[in-house]
């Protein structure tokens, strides 16, 4: 600090002198992003780079304009496949102009500074707004005529592939049509027909089995929401080339697995697979007319036996192979304790809690005297 003039002093003998204290400074650590910008009359793009603005060269300046909006004024549906836009500032090639339906592309075949036709790709089943977005300039203005403008896509189904199955099921079918949605579903002669993928134009599904005990053509039914399409008796059942299972030596299984079990069959298949629900069983071996499995192990309840054969789907049969436990079935089952856990428990006395299958079994005598109550 510099004193220029110490006359206009007033006291008994004043004095005045000057002492540093300390240098001042202010530190900013890290630099804050107002800091280092800059006074501009226009909005400024900022890219920020660990926190800090990076520097800008030339011109960042960036303002929104009605001037350079463009205006979509109508929406006018031709015909099924083909939407006519009218307005102004859209761009002369009509790459640069996006049009969306909802979410589906309409793709533009014709443009011009005033006018717009574009023709719908497939979509989801529902009706649905527009929007427009013109390279350089980005998303246009609509009026309330244009904003209240709609498009809908309808269901609809045209085929399916392949069209023959055995009645066992199994057999994976694309079925092409539009206007599918995450809603829509399947059925084959009334039975649901499990969905594996969907696009707004082809489902997957795989076909059930079915009990019929003759060879026939049925319906297949295409459901979203309050709309049904069918195809009428183009999907067919044939029951005289269905690969059957006509025997299983056990249909009582361990839950801990490890059993044998043959399997009659009346076809023939290389590298056959067995599955017990959507466990893979070991193959020791097969003949022309039997297949005898080691089962693998899984929870208490009931599965269906699977087995693929070639293009007419899984062998047919009438019945399922099920864990000694029903979580369903609540009625005191005698031996059952014994033959879950015949590795691990004391033959006279035991006190056990079953994680499998939610059971207490409680003091016992013989092997035949367990009481077992979920």
């Amino acid at each position: 600090m510099t004193c220029q003039d110490s006359s206009s002093l007033n006291g008994n003998s004043p004095n005045i002198f000057t002492r540093q204290i300390q240098i001042g400074h202010a530190l900013f650590a890290p630099l804050t992003d107002n800091i280092l910008r800059t006074y501009h009359q226009k909005p400024q793009i900022t890219v920020s780079i660990n926190g800090l603005v990076s520097k800008c060269s030339n011109s960042c300046d960036f303002e929104w304009s009605n001037e350079s909006t463009p205006i979509v004024e109508s929406i006018a549906e031709q015909n099924s496949s083909l939407v006519t836009l009218m307005g102004y500032g859209f761009d002369l090639n009509p790459e640069n102009n996006l049009v969306l339906i909802g979410e589906t592309n309409c793709d533009v075949v014709w443009a011009s500074e005033n006018r717009l036709e574009c023709v719908p790709e497939k979509g989801p089943l529902g009706s649905f707004s527009f929007s427009v977005n013109v390279f350089g300039k980005g998303l246009a203005s609509l009026t309330a005529l244009a904003a209240n403008a709609t498009y809908t896509f309808e269901l609809d189904a045209y085929s399916v592939s392949p069209s023959t199955s055995g009645t066992g099921g199994g057999v994976i079918v694309n079925i092409t049509g539009k206007g599918f949605s995450t809603n829509t579903k399947v059925s084959i002669d009334g039975i649901n027909c499990a969905i594996l993928a969907k696009s707004y134009q082809i489902i997957s599904c795989i076909v059930p089995s079915n009990p019929t005990n003759i060879s026939k053509s049925v319906n297949i039914l295409i459901s979203d929401n309050d709309q049904n399409k069918t195809l009428e008796n183009l999907f067919f059942y044939d029951y005289d080339n269905t690969p059957y299972v006509s025997g299983i030596s056990k249909t009582k299984l361990r839950v801990v697995g490890e059993e044998t079990i043959t399997i009659n069959k009346t076809f023939t298949e290389e590298n056959i697979q067995v599955y017990i629900g959507s466990n893979l069983a070991k193959i020791l071996w097969s003949t022309n007319d039997s297949i005898v499995i080691q089962t693998p192990p899984n929870k208490p309840g009931f599965y269906p036996l699977i087995i693929p054969v070639n293009s007419y789907g899984n062998a047919n049969l009438k019945m399922e192979l099920n864990k000694f436990w029903n979580k369903k079935n609540r009625t005191i089952i005698a031996n059952l304790c014994f033959i879950l856990t015949q590795f691990s428990l004391d033959k006279r006395f035991f006190f056990e809690k079953f994680s499998d299958s939610k059971t207490h079994c409680l003091k016992a005598d013989l092997y035949f005297d367990v009481l077992c109550i979920k």
